[in-house]
C-alpha cells in the first residue's frame, strides 16, 4: 500500500498523541496479583470464544485481560510537571507467568509460542496453548485514552459504550472480560481523528512541490467533563509547533499482523523522529506544523460527554535535511 500525505498525516497524529497522553500520566500500571473490587487485574481469563478468530492458525489460544490499549512503546518519559514526573512510566510486558513460573516473551511455555495482542489486551497461544485451568498473569500498562481512526468501528465502539452501564470496567463492577479483540469495540474515553477537505497551494515559483493545508477533525469522547476538557486541552496545548513527518512508505508500523503483535521491526516513535535509517531509506519525508487550533465541546450523547478539535496542519516538503523530490509512487 503506498501512504499518501493523507494517511501519513492521521498516522503522525496518532503516534504524537498516543505519546502526549502517555506523557502527561493518562495510563495505569497493573503488576502481579493487584486487586480491583476483589479482582485480580494482572490474571487473564480463558476467552474460547475468540480461538478461531484468527485466521491460518489452528488451535489458537486466547487469554483475555480486563483491559485493551496495553501500552507497547519503551522509552517514556513522563511529564516534568511535579505531580506526574514522579509517576512510574508505564511499561510493555515482558513475559507471563503461569501458575506461578515466568515465562519471558519469545522463549514460549511448554512448547506452544505465544504473543502479545496489545491492541486488545490479550495473550494469544499458537498451538494447545495450557491447561485451562492455568493461572497466567502479566504486567502491563494500559492507556487510559484511546487514539484511533473514525471509521466503520468508531460508531460501533460509541453507541456500546453510550448505552450501557460501563459493565465493561472493573474498577464499577465485577465484570472481568471486556468483549473480546474479535467483538470489534474498543474502549472510552477515546479520541477519533478524521480528515476535513484540504487545500494547496504553490510551494515556490517553478516547482511542483505544495504546501498541502489538512485539516483533521479529533473528536474526543469521554464520561465526564474532566476527563473531555483533558484531552482537548492537551491537543490544543500543541498550537504552532512544528513536528517532522514521518513516511509510512518507508518507516514501520509498531505492532502488525492479525495478533496485533509487536512488529520485528519496531522503532519508538521517539526515535524515528530522528530520522533515522531503516532499509536503506531516511523514515522522515516532510515536516507539519499546527497551523491553527480550535476547540469546542458539544452535547452529550446519552453518558458521553463529546468535544471536538480541529487540527489545521500544513505539510511542507521539506525534511531535516533539507528538500525532498516528489514521492514517485503517487
Amino acid at each position: 500500500m503506498i501512504y499518501g500525505d493523507s494517511q501519513n498525516i492521521l498516522w503522525n497524529l496518532k503516534l504524537l498523541l498516543d505519546s502526549v497522553f502517555l506523557r502527561d500520566g493518562h495510563f495505569r500500571n497493573v503488576s502481579r496479583g493487584l486487586s480491583i473490587r476483589s479482582v485480580d487485574v494482572s490474571r487473564l481469563a480463558r476467552d474460547s470464544s475468540s480461538d478461531s478468530y484468527f485466521a491460518g492458525i489452528s488451535g489458537a489460544q486466547v487469554w483475555q485481560s480486563p483491559y485493551k490499549e496495553w501500552v507497547y512503546e519503551s522509552g517514556i518519559t513522563m511529564n516534568d510537571a511535579p505531580f506526574i514526573s514522579g509517576m512510574t512510566p508505564p511499561a510493555a510486558p515482558s513475559g507471563v507467568w503461569v501458575n506461578g513460573t515466568f515465562f519471558s516473551n519469545g522463549t514460549g511455555v511448554s512448547g506452544s509460542q505465544f504473543y502479545i495482542d496489545y491492541m486488545n489486551g490479550r495473550v494469544i497461544f499458537n498451538g494447545t496453548g495450557i491447561p485451562n485451568n492455568s493461572n497466567l498473569q502479566v504486567n502491563y500498562s494500559y492507556r487510559t485514552f484511546r487514539v484511533d481512526f473514525s471509521n466503520r468501528f468508531a460508531r460501533a465502539d460509541i453507541e456500546y459504550h453510550a448505552e450501557t452501564e460501563l459493565k465493561d470496567n472493573p474498577y464499577t463492577n465485577d465484570n472481568v472480560l471486556y468483549p473480546s479483540g474479535g467483538a470489534q469495540v474498543g474502549i472510552l474515553p477515546a479520541i477519533f481523528l478524521e480528515l476535513d477537505e484540504d487545500d494547496r497551494e504553490a510551494f515556490e515559483l517553478g516547482n511542483r512541490s505544495a504546501i498541502v493545508t489538512q485539516p483533521v477533525f479529533c473528536h474526543v469522547y469521554a464520561y465526564s467533563p474532566v476527563e473531555r476538557d483533558a484531552a482537548m486541552d492537551l491537543i490544543r496545548s500543541r498550537w504552532h509547533i512544528q513536528m517532522p513527518l514521518i513516511d509510512f512508505n518507508y518507516a514501520p508500523f509498531p505492532l502488525s499482523g492479525l495478533m496485533a503483535t509487536m512488529s520485528p521491526n519496531y522503532i519508538p516513535y521517539q526515535t524515528l523522529l530522528t530520522n533515522v535509517t531503516h532499509n536503506g531509506q531516511k523514515v522522515i519525508s516532510k515536516t507539519f506544523t499546527f497551523e491553527d487550533v480550535r476547540g469546542r465541546p458539544q452535547e452529550p450523547l446519552l453518558r458521553l460527554e463529546r468535544g471536538v478539535v480541529t487540527v489545521t496542519t500544513k505539510i511542507y516538503n521539506i525534511s531535516p535535511t533539507g528538500r525532498i523530490p516528489q514521492n514517485p509512487y503517487i
